[in-house]
């Protein structure tokens, strides 16, 4: 079962790196945005969020290069 929630780390790794993650957060940071953060710093984010991301990417073409 897929999680409804991932760290960072994880979400790095669910869409093929932290680059490319760091371009989706940069492309779209309206929508991007963590659900939950610790005073620490670390960040969570929503599954579902991150696949209408990279949806909205594939779409538009902008992860192509």
């Amino acid at each position: 079962m897929k999680p409804a929630i991932i760290r960072t780390k994880k979400a790095h790794a669910y869409v093929g790196g932290k680059p490319i993650f760091d371009e989706l957060k940069a492309l779209y940071p309206d929508t991007l945005k963590p659900m939950r953060r610790t005073p620490r710093g670390d960040e969570s984010y929503r599954v579902e969020t991150i696949d209408h991301v990279l949806k909205l990417a594939e779409a538009s073409g902008d992860l192509l290069n």
